[in-house]
């Protein structure tokens, strides 16, 4: 066999063995990645889901937990001392309002303020010192929306405003303070109307509670008032734009127009699209008998509308990027990738021993059935010779002529350039060859000297 045909046959081999097991490994991970895909889809979406539905029932707890302390607040004994004249209870109710402040830590500000909007007592948490405000320091907030829309309320009703930032002296408070209030009226034992009571929680603290939920997570974690505005936001220069003039386009919608489109009209759901994975649901965090308000960016502008417990909400929404769905999943590609790479030169090696192997194999059978074949074949030469002699031998007892023949039938059986025939003589010590009779094939013209014979016959 030719080297270009052994070599044919043994890539052809290597081909028939490597290409098969290749594809079976490369299906096997592929079915591995596909499997691990959707796994961790099915687990990136049930977290994102229990993440949401816990911040809704971590939001509702909280507003249950603020309206319960603004009842206590305003059923004081003190607090109905003050609306009756006793002496001395103003400052009592301050001191109830201080102790309420530092064992809550949950409010700005505890305030009492009378029916023309002036406050009577007023506790500021001050960053963790709280302290009574001095009575010279005490202001009018008359013009304020929250204490107007509380003051409206009936008795046993509760406001609560829009979750905003708080305005001090006009501006928005720096740095931010996001803040909701709320109120309840106060009446006296007659039934008269004699003022507000309101706590000013710190709606930092329901915003830490979102960001603490998808700490370390790999969505981003937001809260939408109504309009779509962000409340906790992934960029915080985008978050309030209905404070400020300059924000005013900052929203949801206009960042992720396709998304919002389908949040803003459903209550809650999951989907993907090409701007990535959206979770949400929407809160509701008000109950019957409290009211709201669309509340106003300006200082001493009033609300627009008053609003039930229905139009007061906010959407949570998870969102994972379109990166971030795909960074685990190329990750382990990745790792698939690798470990392929290494069971196809594995597979590569293997492949190539067997064929070599398999083809010297074929090679061996093959050359051994040839040697068989040429065995055969010199065996029926063998015994043409010996009926060709047998022949010549009868036809002609002349010995030159059975010599002759001799050595054209031995070189044909044995398929070799050259025979000869050499008679030997012995004289005394010495040896000579006599050449007697030859046969050549036709491409050598050149005799054989009887002197190499004669030297390779001494030497042997």
């Amino acid at each position: 066999m030719s080297p270009q045909i052994h070599s044919r046959v043994l890539i052809k081999s290597f081909l028939t063995v490597f290409l098969p097991l290749s594809a079976l490994v490369g299906g096997i991970l592929g079915t591995i990645y596909y499997q691990q895909v959707q796994t961790e889809k099915v687990v990136l979406k049930t977290n994102e889901l229990g993440k949401v539905d816990l911040q809704t029932k971590v939001i509702s707890g909280d507003f249950h937990s603020v309206v319960s302390d603004l009842i206590v607040i305003s059923r004081q004994n003190e607090l109905q001392g003050i609306l009756e004249g006793v002496d001395g209870q103003q400052q009592a109710l301050s001191k109830e309002f201080l102790l309420f402040s530092r064992y809550k830590k949950l409010y700005d500000q505890i305030r009492f303020l009378d029916q023309s909007g002036k406050e009577v007592v007023r506790v500021n948490f001050k960053q963790g010192e709280p302290a009574i405000v001095p009575e010279e320091k005490l202001q009018v907030q008359a013009k304020r929306y929250w204490f107007n829309d509380t003051f409206r309320l009936n008795q046993g009703q509760v406001f609560v405003s829009p979750l905003d930032l708080n305005i001090e002296r006009g501006e928005v408070e720096q740095p931010l303070k996001p803040m909701i209030r709320f109120g309840t009226p106060v009446f006296d034992r007659s039934g008269q109307k004699r003022g507000i009571v309101v706590l000013n929680y710190f709606g930092a603290k329901l915003l830490d509670n979102l960001n603490q939920a998808f700490a370390n997570a790999s969505s981003q974690g937001m809260l939408l008032n109504a309009d779509g505005y962000w409340l906790k936001g992934a960029k915080s220069e985008d978050e309030w734009g209905f404070m400020f003039p300059d924000r005013q386009n900052r929203t949801f919608g206009k960042a992720f127009p396709q998304a919002w489109q389908q949040i803003s009209q459903q209550e809650s759901g999951q989907f993907q699209t090409a701007e990535g994975m959206f979770t949400f649901t929407t809160v509701y965090p008000l109950v019957e008998g409290q009211k709201s308000s669309t509340g106003a960016g300006q200082a001493f502008a009033p609300s627009q509308n008053q609003i039930d417990t229905k139009s007061y909400h906010w959407k949570i929404v998870s969102w994972v990027s379109p990166d971030t769905l795909t960074t685990k999943s190329n990750r382990f590609l990745s790792q698939l990738l690798l470990l392929y790479a290494g069971l196809v030169g594995l597979i590569g090696i293997g492949s190539w021993l067997l064929a070599r192997a398999s083809v010297n194999r074929n090679m061996a059978q093959l050359e051994l059935r040839q040697s068989e074949v040429e065995l055969l074949k010199l065996v029926e030469r063998e015994k043409i010779l010996k009926t060709r002699l047998s022949s010549q031998i009868r036809n002609s007892l002349d010995l030159n002529t059975i010599l002759s023949t001799v050595v054209v039938e031995v070189r044909e059986l044995l398929q070799i350039d050259r025979c000869q025939f050499f008679w030997c003589h012995q004289e005394d010590e010495s040896t000579s060859l006599e050449l007697s009779q030859q046969a050549c094939a036709p491409d050598l013209t050149e005799p054989l000297g009887l002197t190499l014979w004669l030297r390779i016959y001494l030497k042997y």
